[in-house]
């Protein structure tokens, strides 16, 4: 196998020319490694190429290679490698699988310090091993949070795919899932929870086999934790798996400089000198520093103390060497200066433990840019959820915003534009800091800067601004009581307004509706109804809680005409919008709470104007501009209406159908599925002349329910069968005094019925009836023949003589002749004969087999003739 590193040199060639961003032509002491690999054993072979000008026209003649030197190579797998002038950069892996970076010197000529031996790289190690170890007993929440969300050592990427990973194999834990994507702060909140939820699970498991003391919680927990810990380790560990090596370089005054390091799977790390301590530590393991001291400048910045950082991650390898020109800007930025491009690149990059070195090496001696530091440290505490120690620190750097670079680029200041007050500016800082609270989700801290916010302002305008704010935030913690405290006291009317939309419609979204019933509304209390009711009209009617709340709000008020009124408006919108049985059902309920609340308002006041709906079509609109009422009687047909249209929806004959037909078509389909009993109470309130042909329909169903069970006209007063009827359950016979046999029950059913009819109706009904049975030839109850004879004699009679019953009709004539007519003290003279009727029956009596019967009329008609 053999590697050939000329892509290499010409990758180095080019990343050289790409940073000083100038064209540049092969030195003539530039080099090329070519990598061997054989059975049994590797090495690198360093080549320098000789050019030879020709002198007249300045152009290259010949191109000599040359070896410089072999280099025998370790006896592991090359992972990538590197040239310079002065050294090899080589990064291998080992037998074990670890990563090794090693570099050679080259023998380059002025150069006598030169070991010709492979020297190490001293990486940064990414296992746990240099915490201590932990004492049994203690609780280790604290310590692992301080380890995973505070050190810097992970990222929010690696944190987020161990807590999946945690998810993931403890089923068990139901937690949302939503803070996850949020800053550092929320990653950690939401992982605190996960660990509590899964201890509580677990407790209540183990609780099963007997009580756990708290010892043995604390153990529990500590083993949740420590796993989080390795589930992140070993996602840190996989981000850092090394890919190959890079070099950046730059010339200046005949003085070499550069940048190496490594690139990883995530990030990249950097390569840099030990000092003196170091040195001493490491000496067994290495035999000389990186690089000599001498060949780096000696007035670089602290920057070159940086070692790997996952927060890295966010320069692309890509651009390597742009962030690399970027650094060594930074390297040279002195901090007594108004320069803080240094502390502006750390807090950018969110490099929260080298903030802290930063701020404190230089706190207690330079005074310049003091604002902005605490301002960076403020901004690296509210990354890592260490909220109130950034509430601490941000006062401190307000003093600032008007001299300090960074604080005025932050507050956007142009120095051509016209400063701002200093209340303006610091009112506008305070709104950038609220803003960066938000981003994290540390809703606490900004109800303290709105707080102070307010404290330092005078004008009106951003004190409801800052009171504007405190409303939201209070809405987004949940604290619903204090947000319409908050808006109460804003002073301006229109923001007052807007603020109590949005908390109705947030408390009807979040169904908190035992909220919006208790807050008291002083003052409000006609812009909060007009905003409930807006929402309800705006809502979709299928699931609308608008209407059902305020409802109750004026009930709870004594308000029973506006109660009424609303639900009265909820029923015209079920009623025209309706599309389903469920519409129709929250239509009558609609109609039986307006009409309960009309119920008990005194009976002048107990009406409502009809509500008027945009919705409407103009068909359904009441013409003429007329103002339409609505009174109880109106409500009682409407609401008998609608049952009935329920009743028949349940039968399958369509909502749509069922609530366009009138009264007359809805009684008939009422009687195709024999539902009695409504039908009647319909009919009496909106089709009285339909009440005779329902009792029509119900005769012929008690002679089917007779026919059905064999009887003979000598037994129906009598019946004893097992039959079941099922229309007799449809039409609620819990006041009929019902038998065993349920042929009996339908007449008495029927019997039941004609007794409870008013005395408008109660004729018609009874002949309606009896003609019925009559054209059906059944069997005449008793009953209903001694109620008729009794009660209406003459139509019984002619009942009969219309259907040819000559011989009943012939005897009734008689009885009623002897009993009404002839009986001690009931004839005079002025007694109203039948005598038209008696002349029909004589003349149908002589044309029949019984005439022999008729003499007995005629006796009574001659005694009527001489009385008369």
């Amino acid at each position: 196998m053999e590697h050939c590193a000329y892509g290499s040199l010409v990758a180095d060639v080019w990343l050289r020319n790409i940073c000083q961003n100038t064209p540049k032509a092969v030195k003539q002491n530039s080099l090329l490694a070519l990598y061997f690999s054989f059975q049994t054993f590797s090495e690198f072979i360093v080549i320098r190429p000789e050019v030879s000008y020709d002198s007249s026209t300045g152009a290259i003649s010949s191109v000599v290679l040359k070896t410089q030197c072999t280099i025998l190579a370790p006896n592991n797998d090359l992972i990538d490698f590197k040239l310079s002038d002065e050294r090899l950069w080589t990064l291998w892996c080992n037998a074990e699988g670890e990563t090794q970076a090693l570099f050679y010197e080259l023998n380059v000529e002025g150069n006598e310090n030169i070991h010709n031996v492979w020297s190490p790289v001293i990486l940064e190690n990414i296992s746990d091993k240099e915490h201590q170890p932990l004492e049994a007993g203690i609780n280790l929440k604290d310590v692992y949070c301080n380890r995973i969300f505070q050190s810097g050592i992970f990222s929010d990427t690696v944190i987020r795919k161990s807590l999946l990973m945690f998810n993931r194999n403890i089923a068990s834990v139901t937690t949302n899932s939503s803070g996850m994507y949020s800053s550092m702060l929320r990653l950690k909140r939401y992982a605190i929870t996960c660990m509590e939820n899964q201890l509580q699970i677990e407790c209540v498991s183990l609780r099963q086999n007997g009580p756990l003391d708290e010892d043995q919680i604390q153990e529990i927990s500590n083993g949740l934790w420590e796993k989080f810990y390795l589930y992140c380790m070993q996602y840190r560990f996989e981000s850092s798996r090394p890919i190959g090596l890079f070099i950046c370089e730059k010339e200046q005054k005949n003085t070499s400089f550069f940048n190496a390091g490594i690139i990883r799977e995530k990030y990249v790390s950097f390569f840099r000198i030990c000092d003196g301590v170091e040195v001493a530590f490491f000496a067994p393991i290495i035999y000389d520093r990186l690089w000599p001291i001498e060949n780096v400048l000696k007035e670089e910045h602290e920057m070159m103390l940086l070692q790997q950082h996952p927060n890295l991650f966010f320069v692309q390898r890509s651009n390597i060497c742009h962030f690399t020109t970027s650094l060594r800007s930074f390297s040279t930025d002195c901090p007594s200066s108004d320069d803080f491009l240094f502390g502006e690149w750390l807090s950018k990059n969110e490099l929260h433990v080298h903030i802290d070195e930063y701020v404190r090496l230089l706190c207690n001696w330079c005074q310049w840019n003091s604002c902005s530091r605490n301002f960076i440290k403020a901004m690296s505490c509210l990354a890592i959820g260490d909220t109130f120690k950034a509430l601490d620190l941000f006062p401190l750097s307000w003093k600032g915003i008007h001299n300090e670079r960074m604080l005025k680029k932050i507050l956007s200041q142009d120095e051509k534009l016209p400063v701002i007050t200093p209340y303006a500016s610091l009112s506008a800082f305070h709104l950038k800091l609220i803003r960066l609270f938000r981003k994290y989700g540390a809703h606490d801290g900004v109800l303290k800067l709105v707080h102070s916010g307010i404290d330092n302002t005078l004008q009106p305008v951003q004190q409801t601004m800052f009171q504007s704010i405190e409303f939201s935030c209070h809405v987004d913690l949940g604290h619903y009581e204090e947000a319409y405290n908050t808006l109460i006291k804003n002073c301006e009317p229109a923001r007052k307004k807007d603020c109590l939309r949005q908390l109705v419609c947030l408390l009807f979204a979040v169904r908190r509706l035992d909220i919006l019933l208790d807050l008291p509304y002083y003052g409000l209390e006609e812009e909060f109804t007009s905003i409930v009711g807006m929402s309800a009209r705006s809502a979709d009617i299928s699931d609308c809680i608008q209407y059902d709340f305020l409802y109750s709000f004026y009930m709870n008020k004594k308000n029973l005409r506006k109660s009424a009124i609303i639900s009265y408006e909820e029923c015209m919108r079920n009623c025209f919008e309706c599309s389903s049985l469920n519409h129709l059902n929250r239509y009558f309920n609609c109609i039986m709470k307006c009409l309960n609340s009309l119920s008990v308002t005194k009976e002048s006041y107990a009406w409502i104007d009809c509500p008027i709906i945009d919705k409407i079509e103009a068909s359904h609109i009441a013409q003429d501009d007329k103002i339409e009422i609505v009174d109880a009687k109106r409500l009682e047909e409407q609401l008998i209406t609608v049952h009935c249209a329920l009743l028949l929806s349940t039968k399958n004959e369509g909502c749509k159908l069922v609530t366009s037909l009138d009264a007359t078509n809805l009684i008939s389909l009422m009687l195709k599925q024999k539902l009695y009993h409504s039908a009647m109470k319909l009919a009496r309130c909106r089709a009285r002349s339909m009440v005779p042909t329902i009792y029509e329909h119900l005769t012929s169903s008690c002679i089917e329910a007779s026919s059905s069970a064999n009887f003979t006209a000598s037994t129906i007063d009598a019946i004893e069968d097992d039959v079941g009827i099922p229309w007799l359950n449809d039409n609620g016979v819990s006041d009929v005094l019902s038998v065993s046999h349920s042929v009996t029950s339908v007449w008495n059913y029927l019997r039941y019925a004609l007794d409870q009819e008013e005395d408008t109706l109660v004729i018609d009904a009874y002949l309606a009836v009896f003609n019925r049975i009559l054209s059906r030839c059944a069997y005449i109850p008793s009953w209903l023949k001694n109620w008729c004879f009794e009660n209406i004699p003459i139509q019984f009679i002619r009942a009969y003589l219309r259907h040819g019953r000559l011989e009943e009709a012939y005897e009734y004539t008689i009885e009623l002749f002897r009993t009404n007519f002839f009986s001690a003290g009931r004839f005079n003279q002025h007694t109203i004969f039948p005598l038209t009727m008696c002349e029909y029956l004589l003349y149908e009596l002589d044309n029949s087999s019984i005439h022999d019967k008729k003499k007995h009329l005629e006796r009574y008609l001659r005694i009527i003739e001489v009385a008369l």
